[in-house]
């Protein structure tokens, strides 16, 4: 009887030590993949203002190989509503190259567009002339392009300029 217990003891023993070592193993390769592969996720909280419109939280997020662009504020700075239309693009210039980012349009007669969210946009990271990834390093310039129509019923156009 102990000559029993003791080898299922001990079989039982080399099986938790095989386990032990073939999930090391993966943790290991697991590890292994991260590191060939890693995900740098970078995000830029970017503000604006022109003469009319604040832009607030723009958000640029550049993870492995894509780019989302968006989910800021626009509020206009006037007491007036804005209730007709309303167009909205993020423009960057990247190595002297223009590179347009994202945009909304909003038309209705019966919403106010005084303060409307940007929406956002996810494209793959464009590349410059050079065939390289467009990062904050090489992005010379960002701009929004706002228009709308005021309620007098004019046509507006102004850049808003981001930091």
């Amino acid at each position: 009887m102990k000559k029993i217990v003791i080898s299922f003891g001990l079989g039982v023993l080399i099986i938790l030590i095989t386990v032990v070592i073939a999930s090391t193993n993966e943790d290991i390769n697991d590890e292994d993949k991260l590191n060939s592969n890693p995900i740098s996720e970078k995000s830029y909280t970017l503000n604006g203002t022109s003469e009319n419109w604040d832009l607030q939280g723009y958000e640029l997020k550049f993870d492995q190989d894509t780019l989302t662009a968006g989910n800021g504020v626009l509020k206009y700075k006037l007491d007036e509503e804005i209730t007709d239309y309303l167009s909205f693009e993020m423009i960057a210039i990247v190595d002297g190259e223009e590179e347009y980012l994202q945009g909304v349009k909003f038309v209705s007669s019966d919403m106010n567009f005084n303060s409307q969210h940007t929406g956002n946009g996810v494209m793959p990271i464009p590349l410059n002339k050079d065939n390289k990834e467009m990062n904050v390093s090489n992005i010379d310039k960002m701009y929004g392009v706002i228009k709308w129509k005021s309620a007098a019923g004019d046509y507006k156009e102004e850049v808003i300029s981001v930091d």
